[in-house]
């Protein structure tokens, strides 16, 4: 999400590397040409946040404590950042079997740019310098910018501890970082007990539209109330067992 206001542009998360934030960049010249003055990381996760670095000292990174105190950690290290890289080479070698043998040229030039996207990704994984937010907050904070008003809120541990949402009470939009998706969320950092009550939070919001982290916008919270039984459904079979 790109939030404009009368002189300035806000963008919700920062993307995967740095050469993709500066690609949001290009594509972000063809709405505006207002300077970029601040960056809201919805939480810690690579994807979303390790295009920072691209972004000026003129640059306010917005994100929860613990999104600053662990971006200052080694989160390079940690198991969901390298469940994306590790198996990239492995995936690469399968894609070049598959092209030797593909006699469809459409599908083999399909292959040969997967091939090529991820041999990207590896050298740009290699310019990250992870960058945490240089303004945070505990619980909420509220910007008033060239006539919106933009609340940052942090309703508890769901996705993972840092999880932010950006509420826009005037247009009735929240975007909820990977607290909410259209999709299943990834859950390899997930506080399952919390998540369904965070959710709930949420939901007290006064809002019809929702902007998340991965999939499609969508309207309404029944998605949201049926993602929370999913959690708790999982959550339960997961004890019982």
């Amino acid at each position: 999400p790109i939030i404009l206001t009368d002189t300035e542009a806000i963008v919700i998360d920062s993307e995967i590397t740095p050469d993709t934030a500066r690609a949001l960049l290009d594509d972000l010249k063809g709405i505006t040409d207002k300077p970029v003055r601040y960056v809201i990381d919805s939480h810690y996760h690579y994807d979303h946040a390790f295009g920072n670095q691209v972004f000026g000292p003129e640059v306010q990174i917005i994100g929860h404590d613990n999104t600053r105190t662990r971006l200052l950690g080694n989160t390079m290290a940690e198991y969901t950042y390298l469940s994306s890289v590790e198996p990239v080479p492995a995936r690469v070698e399968a894609l070049r079997k598959r092209i030797a043998g593909e006699k469809d040229p459409a599908v083999k030039a399909t292959l040969e740019r997967q091939v090529a996207n991820s041999l990207a990704y590896l050298e740009q994984v290699k310019e990250i310098k992870v960058t945490p937010p240089n303004v945070t907050l505990d619980r909420k904070m509220t910007l008033f910018r060239g006539g919106r008003e933009i609340q940052i809120l942090f309703f508890g541990r769901g996705h993972t501890d840092t999880d932010i949402v950006v509420f826009l009470p005037k247009e009735k939009i929240v975007c909820t970082g990977d607290l909410m998706e259209s999709v299943i969320s990834y859950m390899g950092d997930a506080y399952t007990q919390d998540w369904p009550a965070t959710l709930d939070a949420l939901m007290r919001l006064d809002f019809d539209t929702v902007m998340p982290g991965h999939g499609v916008v969508f309207t309404g919270k029944a998605r949201i109330q049926e993602f929370q039984r999913y959690v708790r459904d999982l959550q339960k079979q997961a004890l019982d067992l």
